[in-house]
């Protein structure tokens, strides 16, 4: 399989989203944690913590709803997202195309003060699959 520059056995592309610091350009997933509904934005939080500086970071990726609203399965999409937001389901969520960064975040409680966390926009939503995956460990 080649994806981009890379060239690998089809399973050496999949790798767990707290690993994500491995390589890059690959298949990253995990278990959702929550998904969040915002005025401009999704935001899915992963429930793996990526482990960085010694110190735990949490993972989430943000989906704009202005790239939603331009994508050609958009009613579909926010079919799947909103079923997601709403499920009791052990929920997965598989995405390319672009490698979480470690970034300095505002507090909600105390603007001032910033914390650390890996976090990526995806661009390109035929890149993004919210799936059930029965018989997926939970290792």
């Amino acid at each position: 399989l080649k994806i981009g520059e890379q060239t690998a056995t089809y399973w050496t592309f999949f790798k767990k989203v707290e690993y994500l610091q491995d390589n890059k350009g690959l298949i990253y997933w995990g278990r959702i944690k929550e998904i969040k509904d915002y005025t401009s934005s999704f935001r899915i939080d992963f429930e793996k913590k990526v482990w960085a500086d010694k110190k735990p970071h949490s993972v989430n990726i943000y989906l704009s709803k202005r790239l939603i609203e331009g994508y050609r399965k958009r009613k579909a999409f926010l079919e799947e997202i909103k079923y997601a937001i709403d499920s009791q389901r052990e929920l997965y969520c598989f995405f390319y195309g672009v490698t979480p960064q470690l970034k300095q975040v505002p507090s909600k409680k105390n603007p001032q003060q910033t914390f650390a966390v890996f976090s990526a926009d995806i661009d390109n939503l035929d890149h993004l699959i919210i799936r059930e995956v029965p018989g997926l460990e939970r290792s």
